[in-house]
């Protein structure tokens, strides 16, 4: 099970972005409270059309096991850091798998792979109990702390949605996001 842990400290819009693209005044955000919900759903449009993570955040995944093989990809890239990899014993205690026991590859650049960790050749996965909830990774993804660090490309569609969401007030979108996204989609 895929859980965002902690969400990202701001958008990967910055708010002059937004007032500028949508041609509004400094006082916008105060006049319109539901203008923070839309940039929220037009960056998780992005991101789910993508597949990537745009400011950095804290997820975590759990496993009933650990995966085949000697390496473990990690969804919604750019992969910035491994926090913590546990397990539940054969006596379902928590450990913690130790980071000596394993390379981690993070791709960067704007279109980066999915990250992964890699057993070292002397490593192999620990034994672990029977529990749906046996390992636990948890990993920062993102391409940084603010705005900034996003890609121009993927910051102007979160602006071209936001766009959808604000001057036509529409449920159903007029622009493919998947189609216009599909080189940068993570498989």
């Amino acid at each position: 099970m895929l859980t965002l842990k902690t969400a990202p400290a701001q958008a990967a819009v910055s708010d002059p972005e937004v007032l500028a693209h949508l041609r509004l005044e400094a006082t916008a955000f105060d006049l319109e409270p539901d203008l923070r919900g839309k940039i929220e759903a037009a960056v998780a449009d992005v991101e789910n059309a993508t597949g990537r993570q745009l400011v950095t955040a804290v997820w975590q995944l759990v496993l009933r096991s650990f995966p085949p093989g000697d390496c473990l990809l990690f969804p919604r890239p750019p992969l910035q850091s491994v926090v913590s990899v546990t397990y539940r014993d054969a006596a379902l205690a928590t450990q913690t798998f130790a980071a000596t026991n394993y390379v981690v590859q993070a791709p960067a650049g704007d279109r980066a792979l999915p990250g992964r960790i890699v057993l070292q050749p002397e490593s192999s996965w620990p034994d672990i109990g029977n529990a749906i909830d046996a390992v636990t990774i948890e990993w920062k993804a993102g391409y940084g702390d603010n705005p900034a660090n996003v890609p121009g490309f993927l910051r102007a569609m979160v602006l071209l949605r936001l766009g959808e969401l604000y001057d036509r007030r529409l449920d159903e979108p007029t622009v493919d996001l998947a189609r216009i996204l599909s080189g940068w989609r993570v498989l």
